[in-house]
């Protein structure tokens, strides 16, 4: 569920091992009347800019009428859900694959957005006839940015999906201070799109019914989060990029991106994670209520999941304190903050080869307590299931904790402690 610059992750994973089906994608009839009046050139612009307006609408319709548009009844059974990620708690979007069994198999890979917390669902079906690579990134309120490639042979137009189907093609615009009525997004977790898109470093923001995105002047880089529960609705943004230097660098604003004060904290002795989406090892952060945030470092042996290697948490973001952990190995699959600035870690189900008499427990929960050193298990978490690859408990950037429960099945929780199962897609 992470994203960076070819960094690869499961969504840019999804697309290159892209999930497959064996059905073939039913192109639609008038795809124009799913674009909305405001993706037709207007008379400020001069006729070269009309023209590029015209060009790439019609490709992304060309690209739509191809793709097979999500019914009523949701993203087929036989779907597996790969990536999900929650921009508020009713706000998400998600990706699925399925691979068919005849000689030449159309793999497939299905993006589903919705604004109700999958009540209602829109989305494509997407075959690799089609396109190979598929990119996406949410932009709130139900909308996502999507971006389709079939390598080597032609790039389509990225484009905006809403939650009741309508598209039109992603803009790009000037650099300028977010309104009231403009949406962060976060191009550090969704590098993959960012990149293929061409949006460089820093915050951007989104006027979602314009379907346009913008750079913000004057911001940090980093990944944001939002919605953080006990932050007044401030912003945090985390700079990975300066744990390279061995800091770790995050800026905060309270108005909406307009504004920023930064922070740097250098990393204890010994602490510095090894780097994100290396071969040997990760790390993971979360950000929580008030001046809490914590790093957890990893290793990555060959085949297996993480296993959690240190853990260090700060409770006034001027210095990071390691914590002592009970176990010698811990299959690691994420952590979150609960409201009550608890620090929730994931213990996946480990290798069979390696539980007592080939026998593993189901994946659960541990809590950590605010000041605490003794970590306890979380009576109320469901358990946890989900490819040994993926994390299967996170703190999304909407404020919502996501716990991976099953192939299609997830549970989430806005407090750490009351869970609600959802089916992603449906």
């Amino acid at each position: 569920m992470r994203g960076v610059l070819w960094f690869v992750t499961p969504v840019a994973l999804a697309a290159l091992v892209a999930g497959c089906s064996s059905d073939e994608a039913r192109p639609r009839s008038s795809p124009s009347s799913s674009a909305s009046a405001s993706s037709s050139p207007n008379s400020s612009q001069s006729a070269a800019e009309k023209a590029i307006v015209r060009a790439k609408t019609a490709k992304v319709a060309a690209f739509v009428d191809h793709a097979e548009p999500v019914d009523r009844g949701g993203v087929r059974p036989e779907f597996t859900l790969e990536d999900v990620q929650y921009i508020s708690p009713t706000d998400a979007v998600a990706t699925f694959d399925n691979c068919g069994r005849s000689f030449r198999s159309v793999c497939t890979t299905v993006v589903a957005t919705t604004h109700d917390n999958w009540t209602h669902a829109a989305g494509l079906y997407i075959p690799d006839t089609l396109a190979d690579l598929v990119f996406y990134m949410p932009l709130g309120r139900g909308a996502v940015a999507i971006k389709g490639t079939e390598q080597g042979v032609r790039s389509y137009p990225p484009f905006v999906l809403y939650p009741d189907g309508r598209w039109k093609p992603l803009q790009i615009g000037k650099p300028r201070l977010p309104d009231a009525g403009s949406d962060l997004i976060d191009v550090c977790f969704n590098g993959d799109f960012s990149y293929e898109v061409g949006l460089g470093d820093g915050a951007w923001a989104a006027d979602v019914d314009a379907g346009e995105v913008f750079a913000i002047p004057g911001s940090p880089g980093g990944c944001l989060w939002q919605g953080v529960r006990g932050r007044g609705g401030a912003v945090v943004s985390v700079d990975l990029n300066a744990v390279d230097a061995g800091a770790w660098r995050f800026a905060e604003s309270s108005d909406n991106g307009r504004s920023w004060r930064q922070s740097e904290v250098r990393l204890p002795r010994g602490g510095k994670p090894l780097q994100r989406f290396s071969f040997n090892g990760d790390f993971r952060e979360a950000v929580g209520p008030g001046h809490l945030q914590a790093i957890a470092m990893a290793d990555a042996p060959e085949d297996l999941p993480l296993y959690l290697r240190q853990l260090w948490r700060s409770d006034d973001e001027r210095v990071f304190r390691r914590v002592p952990l009970p176990w010698e190995q811990l299959a690691f699959g994420g952590l979150a903050f609960a409201s009550d600035g608890s620090l929730l870690l994931a213990e996946e189900k480990g290798p069979r080869s390696l539980c007592p008499g080939g026998i593993c427990h189901p994946g659960r929960i541990w809590r950590l307590p605010p000041g605490a050193s003794e970590v306890k298990r979380l009576p109320s978490a469901p358990q946890l299931s989900g490819p040994s690859e993926m994390d299967t408990l996170e703190a999304s950037r909407g404020g919502v904790i996501v716990a991976r429960t099953g192939r299609r099945t997830i549970a989430i929780s806005s407090d750490g402690y009351r869970w609600t199962s959802v089916t992603p897609g449906r």
